[in-house]
């Protein structure tokens, strides 16, 4: 839509008029599904990024967990290497999880 008002000559006949105003009312329309688009959008961040705390505490709680796991593996079968490994490859994931949230909390601030 543009900017500068729209001129009207006096001899415009009633269908040019008509014309006219289907063409700003159309334009009007597809900016205001654009705003409403954009709007949603904008909502849409806004709640992902108010989960980031929370999704960092939850990571958290299961990364101290794992640690804690870990910490309690004795013996040196390949049943308890196979879980260590797992409980490894989960810290670490949990871990980027942590720091991926922490990231994006931060932006929120």
């Amino acid at each position: 839509m543009r900017d500068e008002p729209r001129s009207v000559s006096p001899g415009m006949s009633t269908d040019a008029l008509n014309q006219e105003i289907l063409q700003v009312s159309s334009q009007l329309l597809d900016k205001s599904r654009q705003a409403q688009q954009e709007q949603e959008r904008a909502r849409e961040i806004a709640d992902s990024l108010n989960q980031l705390p929370q999704q960092q505490t939850d990571a958290r709680r299961q990364l101290n967990e794992i640690e804690r796991r870990l910490g309690t593996l004795t013996g040196n079968t390949p049943l308890n290497q196979a879980q260590n490994f797992a409980l490894q490859s989960d810290s670490a994931r949990l871990k980027a999880l942590v720091d991926e949230t922490g990231a994006g909390a931060a932006v929120c601030q």
